[in-house]
């Protein structure tokens, strides 16, 4: 058993660290047509809360594995976020006020709450990083256009899901393996919406949910509005 759990804890730390690798060609084109619409800003902000409160269960409940694949997402994901509001050119705004709430975070999480109520907490983080890309949905499902769906990121987070789920059987917690189940159905959802945006899948559940969104008052940039019309 000790045998597969630094497996599949190896495997995921390299599937991970293959994961937080997918933003950086987002970020390369954004950096040239200085257009950050394609990149998720929620998924950012929701990857770094999430990889630093698993870090800090994982050095509470002492779990090697998970902390040194938190604290390497953790690093790649400040990095990215810091190139992010470099290219939107409001980093000394955004930068202060960040890792001061994250310093601030740390310290009252790590000393105050129970390790469980950490990996509660760290529950719901998770299933709001695997659904932060779901942002992209809307304008993939309103235009038919598979571009607003990363689909470097998406296939990564359904394995990064899958082998951190099978680890967290291994080590019998629950804690993980809640989030990364969760995880599995939302990058499920997301490719599914990318095949159909790419016209592979004509199925009528996709065109019902964008009409249904359609319905609804939607604020979208002039490009979008145009590309949208064009494709009716």
């Amino acid at each position: 058993m000790n045998i597969l759990i630094t497996i599949y804890s190896t495997t995921g730390i390299f599937i991970s660290f293959i994961l937080n690798l997918t933003p950086i060609p987002s970020l390369i084109k954004a950096n040239i047509t200085r257009d950050i619409s394609e990149i998720s800003h929620a998924y950012l902000i929701m990857a770094s809360a999430n990889y630093l409160n698993w870090c800090l269960y994982a050095t509470k409940v002492d779990l090697l594995g998970p902390l040194i694949n938190n604290l390497i997402g953790l690093c790649f994901t400040i990095a990215y976020i810091i190139v992010y509001h470099k290219i939107k050119g409001d980093i000394w705004k955004f930068g202060p006020i960040y890792f001061s709430c994250c310093a601030c975070i740390s310290l009252i999480m790590f000393k105050v709450p129970p390790s469980d109520l950490l990996g509660l907490l760290s529950v719901g983080l998770s299933a709001l990083q695997y659904m932060a890309p779901i942002e992209q949905i809307k304008p993939a499902l309103l235009n038919k256009d598979p571009k607003y769906i990363d689909i470097f990121l998406i296939p990564a987070l359904m394995s990064n899901a899958a082998v951190w789920g099978v680890y967290g059987f291994l080590v019998d917690d629950w804690f993980i393996i809640i989030p990364n189940l969760m995880g599995l159905l939302f990058s499920l959802f997301q490719i599914l919406v990318y095949v159909w945006a790419q016209g592979f899948l004509p199925h009528p559940t996709f065109s019902w949910l964008a009409n249904k969104i359609r319905e609804k008052p939607i604020k979208m940039t002039e490009d979008d509005t145009i590309e949208f019309q064009n494709k009716d």
